[in-house]
């Protein structure tokens, strides 16, 4: 679900990842990738915070594009530490306009930041009827910090590059990495393992509905796996969580499905990292670290 702060009709098919260590490009043509590269990031260019050296960052970034067939338009992924995803409990709202009045109206009370200081962008995942209430829709709502977005915009744009749209890491994690829903399907985790931070998503096919930042490793990783699992099982109607589904490299390369502390009965397993995807070109012995830039790159097709 891209954020809504760029033109997104192309037909570039190139996703632009970077955290505090790595950037990583991958370029997806339909079903295989067609180029992949990551470079490592000066110490300090990119922060928990935000984009720290920009001028640094731009360098790294245009190392990365020469070293392989790219093109200059990407789709760039934003930390979800800068952003937020709710899953909004509605009355059903049939007209479009109105829809996305309530929408913004709900949005107020359900993120903690000013609406004038955020992106909003939100998708309608689905509809019940509640007695006596009558029928209400479900609204997954993302919202993404405006400052640290135009930051890392502007260092990308100095590269040389042209970002065409911007989505937080979890949409593009579900993407890489799950299937379509089927009918009655149910709820998978994805834990991705990063260098500084996890991304912890609970989804039904390709909809992301509940997500979190948490510690790469440690008690306080279990400890944010347990609180979503358990948030997630608190709400009306939840569909049962299947399995968890592992990415990610950690911050030394080494992670453990054992220490992920996952409670006994649902099965975990790790991801192959691109997904289903063939690959026709690399240059990357590690596939681990471009995991988010594939799921940034289906973006296009979505």
């Amino acid at each position: 679900m891209p954020l809504k702060l760029f033109n997104t009709k192309s037909h570039t098919h190139v996703g632009l990842h970077i955290d505090s260590r790595r950037a990583s490009a991958v370029a997806v043509d339909r079903k295989r990738v067609a180029a992949a590269a990551s470079v490592e990031l000066p110490p300090g260019a990119v922060t928990d915070v935000g984009v720290a050296q920009p001028e640094q960052l731009s360098e790294a970034l245009r190392d990365l594009f020469s070293r392989g067939d790219f093109g200059r338009r990407v789709y760039v992924g934003l930390s979800v530490r800068h952003g937020v995803v709710r899953l909004l409990d509605m009355p059903l709202i049939e007209n479009e306009a109105e829809r996305e009045s309530a929408v913004r109206f709900q949005a107020a009370e359900a993120i903690a930041m000013p609406l004038d200081e955020a992106i909003l962008d939100y998708a309608f995942v689905g509809q019940t009827v509640q007695p006596p209430a009558g029928p209400r829709m479900q609204v997954v709502l993302a919202a993404a910090r405006r400052a640290p977005v135009l930051e890392l915009v502007d260092a990308i744009q100095a590269a040389g590059l042209k970002p065409l749209g911007l989505e937080l890491e979890p949409f593009a994690l579900v993407r890489a990495l799950g299937e379509p829903a089927q009918e009655g399907e149910a709820a998978r985790f994805y834990a991705h393992i990063g260098a500084s931070n996890a991304i912890l998503a609970i989804a039904i096919g390709h909809t992301c509905l509940f997500t979190r930042s948490a510690p790469p490793s440690g008690a306080g990783l279990v400890e944010h796996i347990r609180m979503l699992l358990g948030y997630h099982a608190s709400q009306p109607g939840a569909r049962e969580v299947a399995e968890v589904v592992v990415s990610g490299a950690g911050s030394d390369g080494n992670v453990s499905l054992d220490a992920l502390g996952v409670p006994h009965g649902i099965a975990v397993r790790f991801a192959a990292p691109l997904g289903k995807l063939e690959i026709a070109a690399g240059g990357e012995d590690d596939h681990r670290h471009l995991t988010l830039a594939t799921g940034l790159a289906l973006g296009a097709y979505a």
